[in-house]
């Protein structure tokens, strides 16, 4: 009996209004007396005031942020789609090779044992390069503008021993690169024999 006439009074509004206004009094009954007290309060309210100017600065910097960050992209979706329009201008073959050779200048440890070739925007590469180099050659090429199509024939450098041939250092560096490497051998050999 007595819970069913507790139930009935708690479900009446006046009652939660009021229980409502009472909490919401004590609450700022304590704030003010926390904040207003004659020997602690000034310390606490510039605490207070601190913690928001500090929060202020952060939600200002975290939008600066997220506004920069925003604009970057639109910047990078905009040159993308401003390059897609670029790859249909018509760019004669001598700027275009142009280009190729230097962004492989860039890319590739020995450009010169690559042979470039262009026709009516088509790149046909010829010549050694190492595994690793030979995906991004063949990416940055096709990212040059113009390039409509890239046909590589390129052959992998062989190694031995982790050393590189000296056809990739060409000519008298090749040559050097094969003295030095054949002397290396000679000097290890009489070592091992002398032992």
């Amino acid at each position: 009996m007595f819970w069913k006439r507790r139930s009935k009074s708690f479900d009446n509004r006046e009652y939660w209004i009021a229980g409502l206004s009472v909490t919401m009094g004590a609450s700022l009954g304590v704030g003010f007396t926390y904040f207003c007290d004659p020997d602690r309060g000034h310390a606490r309210r510039k605490k207070v005031a601190n913690r928001a100017v500090s929060l202020i600065a952060q939600g200002e910097r975290l939008v600066e942020q997220k506004g920069n960050n925003i604009l970057s992209r639109a910047g990078a979706m905009l040159a993308q789609a401003r390059s897609l329009f670029h790859r249909q201008e018509d760019i004669p073959d001598e700027v275009l090779l142009e280009r190729v050779r230097s962004r492989l200048g860039h890319v590739v440890q020995h450009p010169q044992s690559i042979s470039t070739a262009v026709e009516e925007g088509i790149v046909r590469l010829t010549g050694t390069v190492t595994r690793k180099e030979k995906k991004r050659v063949l990416g940055e090429i096709r990212d040059v503008p113009g390039v409509l199509k890239v046909e590589e024939l390129l052959t992998y450098e062989k190694r031995r021993i982790g050393r590189s041939i000296p056809k990739l250092l060409g000519g008298l560096a090749g040559a050097t690169a094969l003295l030095i490497v054949a002397r290396g051998r000679s000097h290890s050999a009489s070592r091992r024999a002398a032992a």
